[in-house]
This record gives C-alpha cells, structure tokens and sequence, in this order.
C-alpha cells in the first residue's frame, strides 16, 4: 500500500528486524519490484496532481467522500482510497486474504490489470487479490499521463511518455499532464514549465492533444510512445497521425486495447483520428479451456 502513497517511506524501530527490500525473500522482492513499477509509472499523474494542490488548493490523497459528497456510504470507508479522481487503490488489510470487497461509488470503474469494467453502481463487491497485486480501478472519463519506469526519477524523466486513456460510457475521456525539471520551486512562477491537454471522443473518431504552454525546453526531447485504452467496444482497425498508420491489438487475456511504437513528440499538438472499427475479441487463456474447475455443466429439466 505505501508505494501508492504520496513518500514511499518504511521506518523500522531499533533493535527489530529490516524491512528494507534487500532483507526479504527473493519472491517478496519480484513482488515489490511489480508494485514500484507501477508507481513509476504512475508518476506524471501524481505530478500533475501536485500541481494543481498548488496552484488550485485540491487533494493528491483522498478519501472517497471528497469526490462523492452525497453518497453516505462513502463516511464510514476508510480502506480504499483515491489518487486524484480517477484511481481508487483497494489495499488487502487482512492476513491471508486473497480477496478484498470494494465500494463502486459511481459507473464506469475499470480493473487496472484486466479492463474488466464494474457495470453497476453503489454496491459492494468482491474482486480478486493475489499476494503480488494490488487492486487498482481506473475512473472511466480520464486520462492519465504515464511514463516508463527506471532505476531512479533521474532517468525515468528522460524515458517515453505514454496515455491511459478509460472511456465513459459516452466514448469520451480527458486528462492533462503538468511537467518542469522536478528541482526548482518558481517555475510556476516564472511559467517556465509545460502543460498540455488531451480528449479523446469516439463519436468523433479523434484524440486531440493540445499543448497549452511549454517554456521547458527538455520536452523537445522527450516522445509519446503508447497508448492504452480502456472501455472501448469496438476497436479502431487503423490509426492516423502525422501521415502515419498504426495498429492497435488487445493486451493478451485482457480487455485492455494498445497503440505501441508511436514516437509523437511531446512539444507538437497532434490530432489522432480513425475511420472505421471492428468488435473486440478477447483471447480466453488456454487453461480455461483445459482445466476441469473453469467447466460449468448445465442439466436441463426433464422433458
């Protein structure tokens, strides 16, 4: 849970045994190794979130009655959690678990790790928990900025950009990313930062993306590189930008659909468009299949 939070700190007590990752096993460290990874990737959202904490006065960390005023329900959570308004974390609090029930505030939440949507509102349910994951849902209507992972913020900065992009049930979504070097404390100040804005409307077959001030020069350097999208029905068979042509293909097993190989320069608007669409056809794992315990056999009434 503390890697979605805001400081990735572990204090430990004199005299009681490490926790820092070189002191667990082998699987607790692939394990931590999953969850930092999404952390980094996660970055230019927190980022872009800090920013508006200044400039607007808004939360990075919040509980779900801040975004959800009017559903009581939403008092008495304090397990889940939200980062800005478009990710709830679902933290596994009990020893052994392998399961944990979440609170669906509102329509269109989507699995972060399958694109699995969650159709009905306001109710509790019950998603799955393995040891090495986390739950994540991600907010239909956003766009979240990401960019790859590496050793340290020093070099994740210089790595590709890339979009989340999680429909609404109307086929929109939108989002924005704030960037400056990371060390100085005036750039907004001296507006020597950039911010750009990006929607997305499947009636209008088009991904905008709009540069709305760039007075940081090292985005010249950096790429858009990928694109995930969550909560499409049907899938763009081709892509158009920059007198280009792309492909997209659903992520293995998931309902996650992606745009890889991009290479669209951060400090260029761009337009992304589309003409026609085909049905999304999910693989289903081979084991389901195979496996005895994924059979459902059905026994009709006589006659």
């Amino acid at each position: 849970m503390k890697s979605k939070c805001l400081f990735f700190l572990q204090h430990n007590i004199w005299r009681t045994p490490d926790q820092d990752p070189g002191a667990w096993s082998s699987s607790a460290i692939s394990i931590m190794i999953k969850v930092l990874h999404i952390r980094y990737r996660l970055l230019p959202y927190y980022y872009t979130l800090f920013y508006k904490a200044h400039t607007n006065g808004s939360t990075v960390i919040r509980p779900l009655f801040h975004e959800y005023p009017k559903d009581k329900q939403t008092l008495d959570i304090f397990l889940q959690f939200l980062i800005g308004s478009n990710i709830m974390i679902a933290p596994v609090t009990d020893e052994g678990a392998r399961q944990v029930e979440i609170y669906i505030p509102s329509s269109d939440w989507f699995n972060y790790y399958t694109g699995e949507e969650y159709l009905y509102s306001k109710i509790f349910r019950n998603i799955s928990a393995p040891l090495d994951t986390i739950p994540i849902l991600l907010k239909g209507g956003s766009i979240i900025p990401i960019q790859e992972y590496a050793n340290n913020t020093k070099y994740s900065r210089k790595k590709p950009f890339g979009l989340i992009i999680i429909l609404n049930s109307q086929g929109n979504a939108e989002g924005d990313l704030f960037y400056d070097d990371g060390e100085s404390i005036d750039t907004i100040k001296t507006k020597s930062y950039y911010y750009s804005k990006f929607h997305w409307s499947s009636s209008n077959k088009k991904l905008k993306f709009n540069i709305i001030i760039n007075n940081y020069s090292v985005m010249s350097n950096l790429i858009l590189n990928t694109i995930i999208i969550y909560g499409l029905k049907n899938i763009p068979t081709k892509i158009n930008v920059n007198k280009k042509e792309f492909y997209p293909k659903i992520r293995s097993f998931t309902q996650i659909v992606e745009i890889n190989d991009l290479r669209l320069p951060m400090d260029k608007d761009f337009i992304l468009t589309w003409l026609n669409t085909e049905l999304m056809n999910i693989q289903i794992p081979e084991i389901v299949s195979t496996d005895s315990k994924y059979r459902m056999d059905c026994f009709p009434d006589p006659g």
